[in-house]
């Protein structure tokens, strides 16, 4: 449930006049170099659809990884995505199949069902954990 409501804030437009938004920005930039991960995870998604934040994905995948080395699995299930497609990064599907599957295994269920999705593992298997 913290992916959906993390998900769902991004993607809410900030109340206000577009200052609002690069105080939210900033204000999430700040928490994240202080070692929060949602709030790195939070910029990142702004990031990577262009929501309240620069449309740009390079910064996007810099605040993912920077998640998901403080253990933050769904920033390294996003890691993998973008790496696996070329989303930010060079395309490398072997490194983003590894960093989905250690999100996988743990217990992000959404990095399970990427996988799932993209045929990597058994359909019928819940989840690698």
């Amino acid at each position: 449930m913290a992916f959906l409501a993390i998900v769902a804030a991004a993607a809410v437009a900030v109340a206000g006049s577009p200052g609002a938004a690069a105080d939210e920005a900033r204000t999430l930039a700040a928490q994240c170099d202080a070692g929060k991960s949602t709030s790195c995870i939070h910029l990142g998604i702004m990031h990577r659809r262009g929501i309240d934040a620069p449309l740009d994905e390079r910064k996007a995948i810099e605040l993912f990884v920077s998640a998901c080395e403080q253990g933050y699995t769904l920033a390294c299930a996003f890691t993998g995505d973008m790496a696996f497609v070329g989303e930010g990064v060079a395309r490398n599907a072997e490194h983003g199949e590894i960093l989905m599957r250690r999100a996988c295994s743990g217990k992000n269920e959404w990095a399970c069902e990427t996988l799932r999705r993209r045929g990597l593992i058994d359909p019928r298997e819940k989840a690698l954990y």
